[in-house]
């Protein structure tokens, strides 16, 4: 059969071979002769399969070579066309060779006019189909730690892969094995247009050094890049494929999108950086999809410079591994195993995290920015503290919130440890036009020392609701400086509707009236803690074993045995000790509202409630009740001081003239009580009632007969 007509096929020359540059030099002019040799030499202009036979050595730009007065091939028809309608097949049928090699084709030094960038010298073949059938493998450069050949990539070595936008069928069918390998320059691919890489093989990027060598973690000499210069440039990984190693999908002005169906794994304690796109094109929202897995395992980096659509994917860190986050991941699962981390890494900017569940450790570094969007589910921990190599600063990492959420989830958040600057949550106003308020979910625990609602003390950008558990342990500092709720004409802006616990040694900080205690909130100050500016108490149960600053009391109730500075009253119950106990106030108090109870069960002091006030107390409404109910002594007793009051008493208020009455509740019948103030303290006597005179008996009878006949009247009508 003839065969076709031979015509001379354009060669892609590198920038300075273009018309109109200078002159190259002579091992540079050699080099490109030899190329535009090799691509005469190509097939036909048209489309033709490219099959690979093996009968020469490895190298894919060697043919038509005499052996022992025999001329082999490695190619069937011819060596290959480099066009966007080539298409070639190692097909590992038995009697060929198995493995093809891209190596460089001469070695170009630097020069003025190719000083550094990854397209110097290049000269590879372009295809717009590959095939590599299964026991097969291709190499694009090469090394001698993996024993590839004698020609190993000392300058670069290319493969590029044409899609259909550019006239090629974009599809790579890998179901053996391709690499990606340099010990030299450069090994690489070039992506133009949309390009599928499927198949069951694998496609490795590796240069052959030894896990835990300098050399190994080199990622930066093996990579795919995009041709077009990053614009409709799109490497997809197919579900059934595997993508591993140590390189980079993209380099680093961000020219290739990446949609992952299968796995893309860093290993081999190296690192694998997908680039992804710098500027997004629309109608695309991020530069990489993933709706597989993209993994880090073996002590390797896997960092994620691209916003990610991770919507129906996983991004998992294996142990000992790191997930390096830079730019933002929309949904989909983001998860570590044993001591795996996702780690937050992104320079100045804002990393942003919305839709995603959390299952496993994500850390924010100090002096990162952590962005949360709705929908964010954490089942594992938020860390916001410490250190991470390469990463140090003197400030707290931080959490950006710019619209209203709610973290759910049965996960922790931790912030910052003892000794370390405070992590701080922070919201910005102008994209709803208010500060986002920001909910803690009923299976949420936060502790730690951190700044809730702005960048600081000064600062209220951020509302907060806490459904979850609050722990201010030893050593921590808790400040809350958040700005009020919508919808409120107080200026509470953090609502605690959960559970908060002031350990000892920890320290809770409400500035500018901002917290709150609501319905179903229990706020707990233990002995040894503090809760220092001013808690407004709304509803809900309160209890201050440790040291309070300053008290609102509107509504549920307040107990314990600690130290108030100052409480205002006007609803709810104040009820000093735990049944019973004593409260010290060491400033003022004022009842306008509500109940003041003091227990008493017995005839010790040990046995009655004291309240203790070292200031002024204003009785101005509401009610002061003793209460008797667990007293079942028959023997009087007497308390001198069950309340004293250091400061000046007011009885009464001074315009309105409304004063607190006195009650005593529980009193055994046959018994009567008084109180009366003596000295600034309120005194309590319980004694056995009078038995009534005779006379008096009859008086009594009288009236019950009396009464006894209205309600017979009362029955009848």
């Amino acid at each position: 059969m003839s065969q076709p007509a031979r015509t001379a096929p354009s060669v892609r020359l590198p920038h300075h071979a273009r018309p109109g540059s200078p002159r190259p030099p002579r091992r540079l002019r050699a080099a490109l002769a030899l190329a535009a040799v090799l691509a005469l030499g190509a097939g036909p202009a048209q489309a033709l399969d490219y099959v690979w036979l093996g009968q020469v050595d490895t190298l894919w730009f060697s043919n038509n070579t005499s052996v022992g007065g025999v001329i082999r091939s490695n190619w069937q028809p011819s060596a290959p066309f480099n066009d966007a309608s080539t298409t070639i097949t190692v097909d590992g049928l038995a009697g060929r060779g198995n493995r093809v090699q891209v190596s460089y084709m001469s070695y170009l030094s630097p020069s003025p006019f190719c000083s550094g960038s990854f397209l110097c010298g290049s000269v590879g073949p372009r295809m717009g189909s590959l095939t590599l059938a299964a026991g097969t493998t291709a190499v694009v450069g090469g090394s001698s730690a993996f024993g590839d050949a004698w020609q190993y990539a000392n300058a670069a070595a290319r493969m590029e892969w044409i899609g259909a936008e550019m006239g090629g069928a974009g599809v790579v069918h890998n179901a053996g094995t391709l690499r990606l390998s340099s010990l030299g320059n450069r090994a690489m691919v070039g992506v133009y247009g949309t390009v599928t890489l499927q198949g069951s093989g694998q496609t490795v990027l590796d240069n052959g050094f030894a896990e835990g060598t300098a050399e190994a973690g080199q990622s930066s000499r093996q990579f795919f890049y995009g041709g077009n210069g990053g614009w409709g440039d799109v490497l997809v990984v197919a579900a059934e494929h595997t993508l591993r190693g140590r390189g980079s999908l993209g380099v680093a002005n961000g020219n290739l999108a990446v949609d992952n169906h299968g796995l893309i794994q860093a290993e081999s304690g190296g690192q694998l950086v997908l680039v992804g796109l710098q500027g997004i094109s629309p109608p695309r929202t991020h530069s990489i999809v993933n709706t597989g897995t993209l993994q880090a395992t073996g002590g390797a980096r896997l960092t994620v410079q691209g916003t990610v659509d991770n919507r129906g994917g996983q991004m998992v860190a294996q142990a000992g591994s790191v997930v390096e986050l830079v730019a933002g991941v929309t949904g989909g699962t983001l998860r570590t195993v044993d001591s795996g981390v996702l780690r937050v890494t992104g320079g100045t900017s804002v990393v942003s995290i919305a839709g995603a569940r959390l299952d496993g450790l994500l850390e924010v570094p100090q002096g990162k920015w952590l962005g949360l969007g709705p929908g964010f589910v954490n089942d594992g921990t938020l860390r916001l503290s410490g250190t991470a190599p390469g990463i140090s600063s003197s400030v707290g990492a931080t959490v950006h919130v710019m619209e209203d959420m709610r973290i759910d989830g049965s996960g922790r958040i931790v912030m910052a440890g003892a000794g370390e600057p405070p992590a701080r949550f922070t919201g910005y106003s102008g994209l709803i036009g208010r500060a986002p308020v920001l909910t803690f979910g009923s299976g949420q625990t936060l502790s730690g020392s951190a700044l809730l609602g702005g960048a600081s003390t000064s600062q209220r950008t951020l509302a907060f609701v806490n459904e979850g558990r609050i722990q201010v342990e030893d050593g921590q500092t808790l400040q809350i400086t958040a700005a009020t709720l919508p919808g409120r004409s107080d200026s509470v802006g953090f609502l605690n509707q959960g559970q908060m616990q002031v350990q000892a040694g920890g320290t809770l900080q409400s500035l500018a009236s901002s917290l709150g205690n609501d319905t179903a909130g229990r706020l707990v100050v233990e002995r040894g803690g503090m809760l220092t500016g001013t808690l407004v108490q709304l509803d809900g149960h309160v209890t201050v074993d440790g040291s309070a600053q300053s008290v609102q009391l509107k509504g549920g109730l307040l107990d314990g045995t600690g130290t108030i500075t100052s409480l205002s009253q006007t609803g709810g119950v104040f009820a000093p000790g735990h049944s019973p106990g004593t409260v010290t106030i060491e400033g003022s108090y004022t009842l306008n509202g509500g109940d003041l109870v003091l227990e008493v069960d017995g005839p010790d002091a040990a046995q009655a409630d004291h309240l203790v006030i070292g200031g002024g107390l204003n009785l101005y409404n509401g009610r002061i009740v003793v209460d008797l109910s667990d007293y079942r002594g028959g023997a009087a007793l007497s308390f001198a001081d069950l309340l004293s009051v250091g400061g000046v008493l007011r009885t009464q208020h001074p315009t309105l003239g409304t004063r607190s009455s006195l009650v005593v509740t529980g009193l055994a019948p046959g018994r009567e009580a008084s109180l009366a103030w003596t000295n600034g303290q309120l005194g309590l006597t319980v004694a056995a009632a009078p038995v009534p005179e005779p006379a008096t008996w009859a008086l009594w009878a009288a009236g019950l007969l009396g009464l006894g006949r209205l309600a017979t009247r009362r029955g009848r009508r």
